[in-house]
Parts: structure tokens; C-alpha cells; sequence
């Protein structure tokens, strides 16, 4: 009887390190599966481009649906951005996301992320929904890889330039994906960072700050496969552009820094002034697609329009 419980605390000692330890990168390619199904329709036409709505299913059991819009084009390989905004954003992404003139087109796809919940929700309930969001996230990470494989099948694919933007928390699932998948070319970081319990305990309500740094460090631990810090070096040799605000009221300008600070060469750091990016302020949309745009140009990474 004793012995049982000292396997125990052992036991889950021994599971605990191993939590921290293992290779995600390894995790998540062996948990992706394979494409069993696709299924796209085109929603409209406007203005020389074609949106599709997409659906994949896995062979793992999950689906993952998104959008891709697609310059007119009948003989043509372009570019491919995939844009990834915070939660429930998929659609408005590729509709608020324009094209600049001084560049090629560019393929813009985004994703709906794969959770199922309430919208809004409050500080404690989120905390209550993490291990929820925890398998969305997973899921996520592994429909992006998937989705690259359905990207490079495609005749309107460039597939030796697809790049990727993360904004808010979708640069959590963006550089995890980046660092499991070379593929994807080069990674901006818009509105997001690194230092989970940083970023926790700065968006809980209670005044006595070491209540909200111990949430913080719980809330780490159940998600710490997805804390961007564990990857961002992997990014490397390929491009990152990290861009954070002093003004950003929901990721902590410490978070964007953290994240600039691990990353290897070749790196950049850019900031804004505004406060965190709302998925309807097309101002701030067009802001940003044109700042990616002219560093990716910058990197070599895009073409100048003929």
C-alpha cells in the first residue's frame, strides 16, 4: 500500500517533465494525419478575384473549413498568404485583407478555427474552457499543415512561396505550424508575443498581482505546447517580422519583445500605436497588410507589380 503511493506522485512527477520536455514539433506532424476529403465552392467574384469556401476532412476525425481568395488568373502560380486572426475571423479576414498595388497579387487564404463555444466570454470562463480551446488549438496546428498540403496541389499555388501572418492569437498556432513545416517561408507575428502567464495575468481583473501571476503560470501549463517562445527560434534561417504597440491593452509589449528576443537572424522588430486590432477596423487591416507587404518586399519575398 505504501508503495502505491510513492508510484503515484512519481508517476505523475515523471508525466509532468515529460509534458515540458517533449518535442511538440514531432507531436503535432505525428498527430496530423492525412487529407480524407476536400470540398470547396466558390462564393463570389469581385473585382478580378474568386472566394472559395473550403472543408477539409482529416483522417483523424476533424474537420477544418477556411476561405481562399484567388486572383483571375488561367495560367499563373501566385504567392500565398495565410492569414491567421484571432477567433472567429476567417471570413472577415479575406474580405477586409486588399491586395497592394505595388506588389504581385497574392493568394490571401485564412481558416475558421475549429472550437466550439460562446464568442465572448468572461476571464473565468475562459479559464474554465481552456482545456476546450487547448484541443481547438491542436487541431488548428494541424489543419494548417494540412491546408499547405491542399495548397500545393493547387495549379494556382506557388508552392515554394507561401508565407504566413499571425495576428493575436493567431500567431500562436502560426509559429507553431511554421517551426513544424518549412514550407512555409516566412512568418510575421502582428499583435502577439510570447510569455503566456505574461499575457494571462495581465488580462485578469484582480488588483493583487501575484493572484493574477499564479493564474498565469496554471494557464501556461495546460496550454504550454502552444507558447510561441518554445519555437520561434526554429523559424529561422527562413524570415520573421515581429510588430507589436506600447498601446496594445490585451498582449503586453513585453510579449512582442520576448518573442523578438529568443528569435535568431533574420529578424525584425516594428511598432505601432494603436491599441489591439479589432477584426472590423479596416483602417488598421490596411495598415498592417501594407506594412507585411513592404517587408516582404523588402526580404525578397514578393515581386514589384510589372
Amino acid at each position: 500500500m505504501k508503495l502505491i503511493f510513492l508510484i503515484i506522485p512519481v508517476g505523475l512527477l515523471s508525466w509532468f517533465i515529460w509534458y515540458l520536455v517533449r518535442d511538440n514539433r514531432a507531436f503535432f506532424r505525428r498527430a496530423t494525419g492525412e487529407i480524407k476529403d476536400i470540398r470547396t465552392d466558390v462564393i463570389s467574384r469581385i473585382s478580378g478575384f474568386r472566394t472559395e469556401h473550403f472543408e477539409l476532412q482529416c483522417s483523424r476525425g476533424f474537420r477544418l473549413s477556411g476561405y481562399i481568395k484567388i486572383p483571375d488568373s488561367s495560367n499563373k502560380a501566385f504567392p500565398v498568404m495565410l492569414l491567421l486572426g484571432g477567433v472567429f475571423t476567417g471570413k472577415n479576414v479575406v474580405e477586409l485583407v486588399e491586395n497592394i498595388p505595388e506588389v504581385e497579387p497574392v493568394i490571401i487564404v485564412s481558416i475558421d478555427y475549429p472550437y466550439e463555444g460562446k464568442k465572448r466570454l468572461k476571464w473565468w470562463q475562459i479559464i474554465l474552457a481552456l482545456p476546450k480551446i487547448r484541443r481547438a488549438a491542436v487541431n488548428s496546428v494541424r489543419g494548417l499543415l494540412l491546408m499547405i498540403d491542399m495548397l500545393s496541389k493547387r495549379d494556382e499555388v506557388d508552392e515554394n512561396r507561401i508565407y504566413l501572418s499571425g495576428v493575436s492569437f493567431g500567431a500562436f498556432f502560426g509559429i507553431a505550424a511554421a517551426a513544424c513545416d518549412t514550407r512555409i517561408r516566412s512568418v510575421a507575428s502582428l499583435y502577439g508575443g510570447g510569455k503566456l502567464e505574461k499575457l494571462v495575468a495581465s488580462n485578469l481583473p484582480f488588483r493583487i498581482p501575484v493572484i493574477n501571476h499564479i493564474i498565469g503560470i496554471i494557464a501556461k501549463f495546460i496550454v504550454y505546447p502552444f507558447e510561441p517562445l518554445h519555437y520561434v527560434r526554429d523559424i529561422a534561417p527562413r524570415p520573421l517580422l515581429v510588430v507589436g504597440s506600447s498601446s496594445d491593452e490585451k498582449f503586453p509589449e513585453a510579449c512582442a519583445r520576448a518573442l523578438y528576443d529568443k528569435a535568431s537572424q533574420p529578424k525584425d522588430l516594428l511598432w505601432f500605436q494603436s491599441k489591439h486590432p479589432n477584426p472590423t477596423r479596416n483602417d488598421l487591416t490596411l495598415e498592417m497588410t501594407y506594412v507585411v507587404a513592404r517587408w516582404m518586399k523588402n526580404r525578397g519575398l514578393l515581386k514589384e507589380k510589372p
